[in-house]
């Protein structure tokens, strides 16, 4: 498993560091411009993991094997944490490596303040895991900042794995393993505020990356800008819809399953030995119908045809608990890799932050049902892997009825990409603008697409003590409000 984390590491370095083309269709050089702010969000992100990773390392240098079974704890669980500790280090080395390979200077670990969050193994963990979310909600909020196809797809496969560790670092420490069903997103300033007290100094500035030139909204209209100020090309609008059809094909196909898997109860999962799992395998059935509720509203506002159901063959995956677990299981990994596979095809700066903070809370319930069905707490990669839209189908297809439509393969599109001239022409009518969206899924404006059955949420993680206080949710991603506006 080394040796494949050790390959998986090096395909990353090439691919990132490679100068070929990879889109389809011509492709400007990027600019020095470009080039700078890339390096800076990518040094924004350094400055993270080696706080993460000096954390991590001076933790585990505290506390022996010991130390933790005398706090109530196995030995297993620090060899998980020096696995995550791994895991950011090896984000590090990525990382300096290819701002170095730009010709760029990577940005230097800092001193830090972190005795108070190190004088228990308790508050060691409970730590790590609000630095492990911050992390996460960190790498959702700048993942829109990063011009180039290649970062972004880099930047979106490590993003996962940090919402991997949250996960099993909330059930590690009785909360709620995926609290959301669409990850918060902190923008580089609220995360420099939220982490200042950490620092002592550093030898060089925390930097703040600055928005990328992907297309931003101009007003509360259908109008879109580049940053460098061209207009959005009709290309460019029908390839993000592709993408988000493609999206809303997969979670259309979840959305069916979880229909089908709905039907066992409680008592189901009692007989099955997976009791403590019902109430949270409730709540990813919400998620994954928020997600379809949200793709579909989106392309609605965006005047565009929307994907829709059709008939599914999930052959013996809905004979027992057990099967139905696997199977969800293995839809979760799948929605992490396509969703990371498809991000850097997007062009508009919202889609993006939306899409990566989906991917997020895919991650988190894949970790839980790893850790549920095979007892691994935190895996052993590093990066997630990012599945090309054609092989997602390809996996997908044997389970598609015949009155399935196959959707468009959406191309690699992103801001360096040429897709032509041919001017954007507003819908019409154009949609009439949605409530504003509080924090709450709950709020938001409802579609047809609802749980066959009342979905419980949970207020403890198996073996808790009930202190979920759902304090992760608490940003709002004032972006998901424009979009429902019908931007």
């Amino acid at each position: 498993m080394r040796t494949f984390s050790v390959v998986l590491f090096a395909v990353i370095l090439v691919v990132l560091c490679s100068s070929a083309d990879i889109a389809l269709g011509q492709q400007q050089q990027q600019t020095t411009q470009q080039l700078g702010n890339d390096v800076a969000a990518l040094n924004y992100a350094l400055t993270l993991e080696h706080l993460e990773a000096a954390f991590y390392t001076e933790g585990l240098a505290l506390y022996n094997d010991s130390d933790f079974i005398n706090a109530g704890l196995s030995s297993e669980v620090r060899s998980y944490i020096n696995l995550i500790r791994a895991h950011e280090v090896a984000h590090v080395n990525l990382l300096t490596s290819v701002i170095n390979s730009y010709g760029y200077a990577a940005v230097r670990p800092c001193v830090y303040n972190f005795n108070g969050s190190l004088s228990s193994i308790r508050l060691f963990l409970s730590t790590a895991r609000l630095l492990e979310a911050t992390g996460t909600a960190a790498y959702d909020g700048a993942a829109n900042t990063i011009n180039d196809a290649n970062l972004l797809q880099a930047a979106a496969t490590i993003a996962t794995i940090e919402a991997r560790h949250t996960a099993y670092l909330n059930e590690l420490t009785n909360q709620n393993p995926f609290p959301v069903d669409i990850g918060p997103a902190r923008t580089p300033d609220m995360t420099i505020q939220a982490t200042a007290d950490l620092f002592i100094r550093c030898p060089d500035t925390y930097i703040r990356p600055e928005f990328a030139y992907k297309f931003v909204p101009l007003s509360y209209n259908r109008t879109y800008l580049n940053q460098s100020g061209q207009l959005e090309t009709s290309e460019q609008v029908e390839n993000d819809n592709d993408v988000l059809n493609y999206s809303l094909t997969l979670e259309l196909f979840g959305v069916a399953f979880y229909s089908a898997a709905a039907n066992f109860t409680d008592q189901d999962f009692t007989n099955a030995g997976y009791g403590s799992a019902y109430s949270f395998f409730q709540l990813i059935i919400q998620h994954e119908y928020s997600h379809a509720e949200f793709l579909t509203q989106v392309l609605q506002s965006r005047g565009a045809t929307v994907a829709r159901p059709c008939s599914y063959n999930f052959g013996n995956n809905l004979d027992s608990v057990e099967n139905a677990l696997l199977f969800a299981k293995a839809l979760a990994n799948l929605g992490v890799n396509a969703y990371d596979g498809a991000i850097n095809r997007l062009t508009q700066y919202d889609l993006i932050q939306a899409a990566a903070s989906i991917a997020t809370v895919e991650a988190r319930h894949a970790q839980y049902l790893t850790r549920l069905l095979f007892n691994i707490s935190v895996n052993q990669e590093a990066f997630d892997l990012a599945f090309d839209p054609a092989q997602v189908l390809n996996i997908t297809a044997p389970y598609f009825g015949a009155d399935c439509t196959t959707p468009v393969i959406p191309v690699k599109a992103y801001t360096l990409q040429e897709f032509g001239t041919t001017a954007y022409v507003q819908p019409s009518p154009v949609p009439t603008a949605s409530p504003v969206p509080t924090a709450s899924p709950s709020s938001r404006p409802t579609t047809t697409l609802r749980p066959p059955t009342p979905t419980p949420t949970p207020t403890t993680t198996p073996g808790g003590n009930g202190n979920y206080n759902g304090n992760e949710a608490v940003i709002i991603n004032f972006f998901f409000a424009d979009v429902l506006r019908g931007l």
